[in-house]
């Protein structure tokens, strides 16, 4: 049982966890809190590709409102997304060797690291137990971050985790009480370019394979597009086997294989169009400045979507579809095994293309 889950079923357990939780927090930071003398700021954002790119808001705001150096903390995959948008700040990479666990808690050398930065204050923005273990007995004067609540010993500035809420705003809310935010909406929307030129790329892999509307079905929409239009399947290398890769390329495909993140971020600034599902890719498509079309399935758009009107989806709506303020739906978006995958077989390609079409035709004339 997830820990989350345990709690909730058992609230005195929490109580006691947090009282103790408090305790430690008390013995190994109480009586290390200290002046700093760089004066400077971490923030741990430890995150996957797309959440990587919903901190980015949260991020550039600490970095104009503050003037200090500044310094991010993040995995190596992440690295080359933040460079893209934050020129003026260090980043530190932390490989996942660096954490152990299942890659939950951190080892003590990330303490260690994190204690000669000696930053004065440290934004915490991944809200989860990986950075809740390197924090935990820092010396910085001031630590302000979101997490579940039976880590708010260990921040001076606390803010319980929302989970029903779009995810770009998980990161805004460690930073609305202390920097005026003005226009919310406008922050979180990455500036879009139209143009004519480039190629339609569709990326049809994702995180888990329950969010992916399948690579045959991408490809019969390729052949559809590419009538009209220089089409690109992008993916991972090795991911596509080469017997599928030469049997369409009498269509026009063109097939091409990325090694990381750098070389899909080449990828992508050659496209005019993004197709993919909710996945990381859309939203480094959309950081980019390309308009994109993502395939919804058991995720709700309301928090996944890039926000934006050059952003577009489809979902097929079924009973256990997400809806409302639910985050996935009741199989923990088909991490936790869904019966049918329904929501995914039921979109035809047919309807993707239709829809797909109508958003072209309208970029068209909005180049002119």
């Amino acid at each position: 049982m997830a820990i989350s889950k345990l709690l909730n079923r058992y609230p005195f357990i929490k109580k006691i966890l947090r009282l103790k939780a408090a305790f430690l927090v008390f013995l190994c930071r109480g009586f290390k809190i200290k002046k700093s003398t760089s004066a400077s700021i971490a923030i741990i954002s430890l995150h996957k590709l797309g959440d990587a790119v919903f901190s980015i808001p949260a991020i550039k705001s600490i970095e104009a409102y503050y003037q200090k150096k500044i310094f991010l903390i993040c995995y190596p995959e992440t690295s080359p997304i933040y460079k893209l948008a934050l020129s003026k700040i260090d980043i530190i990479e932390l490989p996942h060797d660096n954490f152990f666990w299942g890659g939950r808690i951190a080892k003590s050398a990330v303490r260690k690291l994190l204690n000669e930065l000696n930053p004065e204050i440290i934004f915490d923005i991944t809200g989860m137990i990986t950075s809740a273990s390197i924090i935990f007995n820092s010396s910085a004067k001031e630590i302000i971050g979101t997490n579940e609540i039976y880590y708010k010993p260990m921040y001076t500035q606390f803010v319980p985790l929302r989970t029903k809420t779009h995810l770009m705003d998980i990161s805004l809310d460690v930073i609305r009480n202390i920097i005026p935010l003005q226009d919310d909406e406008k922050l979180k929307e990455f500036p879009v370019e139209v143009t004519g030129e480039g190629y339609i790329l569709i990326h049809p892999f994702a995180g888990w394979s329950a969010k992916e509307w399948g690579l045959y079905k991408f490809i019969e929409l390729a052949k559809k597009l590419v009538v009209n239009n220089e089409c690109v399947i992008v993916s991972p290398n090795n991911n596509i086997p080469q017997k599928v890769k030469d049997e369409n390329k009498q269509f026009g495909l063109k097939f091409l294989g990325c090694n990381n993140v750098e070389e899909l971020i080449k990828v992508i600034k050659g496209c005019k169009f993004f197709i993919g599902n909710d996945s990381g890719p859309v939203h480094i498509a959309s950081l980019l400045g390309k308009p994109t079309f993502t395939i919804f399935g058991p995720t709700n758009p309301l928090h996944h979507l890039p926000y934006g009107s050059h952003h577009h989806f489809i979902q097929k709506k079924i009973h256990c579809s997400p809806s409302g303020d639910e985050k996935y739906c009741f199989t923990n978006a088909g991490r936790d095994g869904c019966p049918s995958f329904e929501c995914m077989h039921q979109l035809s390609v047919e309807e993707v293309y239709n829809k797909v079409e109508v958003i072209l035709s309208k970029l068209i004339i909005q180049h002119q």
